[in-house]
């Protein structure tokens, strides 16, 4: 009887025992699970901007932080993006053109496809400017290496007359230089599309950095010259 009755005290105290870890136990676990618990705060969410794109005929794909899908859009559409640099992927003329647009503030952003007349245009300045070039310069040269000094038409009076128009000549060196740099940054300018950035809240606008070709004067003379200069 002894034995029975000390079995069954030691079987009570293993259960009171279990017991109180339990109840102990389950407070803590309530407390971590709490929304207000440590490490269960909502993660901060990145700042969004209205941007409103205008492509025109051309389709645009947007990429960027945010975005699992591209954005797709052709003509004019509303997009809220998040702060960042997007990516936008413009499909004109059987081509695609990336361009990087940063969102900083809320964009209207402007596209417009390449203008093919312009390019045309471009094309046959360089084909003209490079055969004025290519002949002027061929005439120059030999004239010079004919002519000049220890030549072997040196004093002749057919060299005399040359070298009288090699002025002209040298001239129309110049001339075809300048219309090819013309030929060639008119090309340029329209064998992509342009993107114009415009603050949406401000009159301000912001263009993207470019490259343009035109007559201006060169330094330390008076004469104009072909100038290359860019925009940031």
């Amino acid at each position: 009887m002894v034995e029975t009755r000390w079995t069954s005290c030691g079987e009570k105290g293993l259960v009171v025992t279990l017991g109180l870890v339990v109840s102990l136990g389950s407070p803590a676990r309530a407390l971590a699970q709490t929304p207000g618990g440590a490490g269960s705060s909502p993660p901060p969410t990145e700042p969004r901007f209205p941007v409103t794109v205008s492509s025109g005929a051309a389709s645009v794909a947007i990429r960027g932080p945010g975005i699992e899908k591209p954005l797709t859009c052709s003509g004019t559409c509303a997009f809220t993006l998040s702060e960042g640099t997007h990516w936008f992927d413009i499909q004109a003329s059987g081509r695609i053109y990336t361009v990087p647009v940063t969102v900083t503030e809320p964009w209207h952003v402007v596209i417009e496809k390449p203008n093919a007349g312009a390019r045309g245009l471009g094309i046959a300045g360089i084909i003209v400017g490079g055969l004025i070039l290519g002949t002027a310069g061929f005439v120059s040269y030999a004239t010079l290496v004919s002519c000049g000094p220890g030549g072997p038409n040196d004093g002749t009076a057919q060299c005399d007359s040359a070298e009288d128009a090699l002025p002209y000549w040298m001239a129309t060196v110049g001339i075809g230089a300048v219309v090819t740099g013309i030929g060639i940054g008119v090309f340029v300018s329209n064998n992509k599309p342009s993107v114009e950035i415009l603050p949406a809240l401000s009159n301000r606008a912001r263009r993207a950095p470019g490259t343009f070709v035109g007559l201006g004067p060169v330094g330390g003379s008076t004469l104009p010259g072909l100038s290359l200069r860019a925009s940031f």
